[in-house]
This record gives structure tokens, sequence and C-alpha cells, in this order.
């Protein structure tokens, strides 16, 4: 809903592989509805193979976790995001 031809193209969603193992998911906020929102910061780091790191700074979400986490990530922006509840 942000593309106007013009966000979409300095701005947008990125998921990646970390080299250690897991997933990196960046989402830019800058200039939509969601700008300036405040995130309590997200982390759980039970052991390396268990964590969840999540934040918003400088106008972009960025979550990173496990190889297990990318459902997670995604749910903590929507909730986050959408004030729901999480979908689980």
């Amino acid at each position: 809903s942000q593309c106007n031809g013009h966000w979409e193209r300095g701005n947008g969603v990125t998921i990646e592989t970390l080299d250690k193992g897991g997933w990196m998911v960046t989402i830019d906020v800058a200039e939509t509805n969601l700008d300036g929102k405040s995130m309590q910061p997200v982390r759980k780091e039970r052991n390396e193979r268990d964590w969840i790191v999540c934040s918003v700074e400088h106008g972009r979400f960025r979550g990173e976790g496990d190889s297990a986490k990318l459902d997670e990530i995604l749910e903590t922006f929507a909730v986050w995001a959408n004030g729901s509840r999480p979908l689980r």
C-alpha cells in the first residue's frame, strides 16, 4: 500500500540469510504511517540455536533470528504494525 512511484524505489522489504545461519528481515517504515512509531525491542537469546532480536531504529524494522524464526520475525512486525494479537 506504500507504493506511490517514489517510496518503492528507495525503500522496501528484504529477507536475507545470515552467514551464521538464520534470517534477517529489514522493512523500511520511513514515509509510511508507521514512521516515528516506537517499538519495545525484542531480545530472546536462549542459546546459539534459539534466538530472535527485533527492533525499530532510524525508520527501519530489523528482525534477526535463528533458522526457525522467520515466521516469528514476520509476526513480530505484524503485531507491532497492526497492534494485533499474535497469529499463533
